[in-house]
């Protein structure tokens, strides 16, 4: 295969050298400074190959375990037999996915802080016996969902990486 029939993954997506973000179904040709930037990252990728084999066999020293499946670590998956059904799964690094945490907890945590602020408000300020209960309940599920809502977008982005 020559190198411009192989595609390179750059930040997670798959991008074929003829189109630009193919994977995510746009097919328009790519800016020139995308082309510019896909070069040089190939560049160094085809002339660091040879320090990534050296540290892959220094590291297989250490543990014979880790020289297993090298081929995978660059792409070359066994031929799957016709008619078997494959599922493939993609995974991040749990650095990636860990980071995530983070921002789930800052979200939840102002979330509850918005429940709590405006609960005073509310009871302070509403004074209706009839109109206080309806607004409580109201003001939870709003912070409930928006706390909800916020994670289920983090998540979406730790785990796949698109945004849509």
């Amino acid at each position: 295969m020559w190198p411009a029939q192989i595609p390179s993954f750059v930040h997670g997506a798959l991008v074929y050298p003829d189109h630009w973000l193919y994977a995510f179904g746009k097919t328009e040709e790519r800016p020139p400074l995308a082309r510019i930037a896909l070069a040089i990252y190939s560049l160094l990728f085809y002339l660091l190959t040879p320090l990534i084999l050296l540290r892959l066999l220094w590291r297989g020293q250490k543990a014979p375990e880790y020289r297993q499946r090298w081929a995978e670590r660059f792409g070359f998956v066994p031929t799957i037999e016709a008619g078997r059904q494959v599922i493939w799964v993609h995974s991040v690094s749990v650095g990636e996915t860990l980071a995530a945490v983070p921002m789930i907890l800052l979200l939840v945590s102002t979330c509850w802080h918005l429940r709590l602020g405006l609960q005073v408000f509310i009871e302070d300020y509403v004074h209706e016996a009839s109109g206080k209960l309806p607004l409580l309940i109201l003001l939870n599920f709003y912070a409930i969902g928006a706390a909800a809502l916020g994670t289920f977008a983090v998540l979406k982005l730790a785990f796949t990486g698109a945004a849509a």
